[in-house]
């Protein structure tokens, strides 16, 4: 595939997801991925240029891969349907905060960005109007969660 071919499909990806080119550069870098971590961030295949989930017979069920992932250290099990609603709705139960905040902190960026765009299918909303939004106090800074986006900022949580 040529190179200005290849651009366009992230560019085309960006704009699936509501995403600027810069700010899925952000994610990229953020990532640590060595190498292709613009297409890996996207969930594209960065030798082929298509879907990581394109010749699956079934998508992989990303919300689950996250939810599953963030139950592994609590008693209370995060559902796929509760992390669905608090990506939809922005009300995320407060017993399900701590499982947010692991989300953020260990989940790998392309599992949050998938399970962003496989939860905005699965409510008839663009991945841009996701709207869960928490805030986790961990070693005196805040983790913000605000649509398919994880932002850092120094200081306590408000």
């Amino acid at each position: 595939m040529e190179r200005w071919a290849r651009v366009q499909a992230l560019v085309d990806r960006c704009t699936q997801l509501g995403l600027s080119v810069e700010h899925a550069r952000r994610l990229a870098v953020e990532s640590r991925q060595v190498r292709h971590a613009l297409p890996w961030v996207l969930g594209i295949n960065p030798e082929t240029m298509e879907s990581v989930d394109l010749h699956r017979r079934e998508p992989r069920r990303w919300l689950w891969m996250c939810a599953q992932s963030a139950s592994t250290s609590y008693h209370e099990i995060l559902a796929q349907e509760v992390l669905l609603q608090a990506l939809a709705t922005g009300a995320i139960p407060v017993n399900f905060i701590p499982h947010m905040c692991h989300i953020l902190e260990e989940a790998s960026i392309q599992s949050v960005v998938m399970a962003v765009e496989q939860a905005a299918q699965r409510s008839g909303m663009l991945p841009a109007q996701m709207r869960s939004q928490t805030k986790c106090e961990r070693k005196r800074a805040t983790f913000e969660f605000t649509g398919n986006t994880r932002l850092y900022t120094q200081g306590p949580v408000e």
